[in-house]
């Protein structure tokens, strides 16, 4: 009695597998190992207090100008834009492609006192840098201390 259809199709997907774990093996020795990589890119942040603002640096590399949209709202800073997917040339064999591009979208509550008519951004170097002062009221003072009285 002969195989099934299904059989055999079972057959050939356990084959492609295993061809696909022997390629992934290979590369792994080749280029460094076998690391899950997300299809999806969101920058990096660090947020700062300087005393006087509050500071989030956003890692944008690659990502236009024209493509960042800032926007400030009560308490909420929103964070969005575009990085272009990396396009690989189809006369080359890749071996990796890792650079995912895509929308991107992060969103901030702000602490308290920020002035968010003041905010400023710049860009530079692939770092996103917006600058959000604080009101004068929430600022901190430094109340002098007088010795003995």
């Amino acid at each position: 009695m002969g195989r099934g259809s299904d059989e055999v199709l079972r057959d050939l997907a356990g084959l492609r597998e295993q061809v696909y774990r022997l390629f992934d093996e290979q590369a792994g020795r080749s280029w460094g190992g076998r690391e899950a990589v997300s299809a999806r890119w969101t920058p990096a942040v660090d947020i700062f207090d300087t005393g006087v603002a509050f500071v989030l640096a956003a890692e944008v590399p690659g990502v236009d100008q024209a493509d960042i949209h800032l926007e400030v709202t009560d308490d909420v800073l929103v964070l969005r834009g575009e990085r272009p997917a990396s396009t690989p040339d189809p006369s080359f064999s890749y071996h990796r492609v890792e650079r995912p591009g895509g929308l991107f979208q992060r969103v901030f509550r702000l602490p308290s006192g920020v002035d968010p008519g003041a905010v400023t951004a710049s860009c530079r170097d692939g770092v996103l840098r917006v600058t959000m002062p604080k009101l004068e009221e929430a600022r901190g003072r430094p109340i002098p201390v007088r010795l003995g009285d």
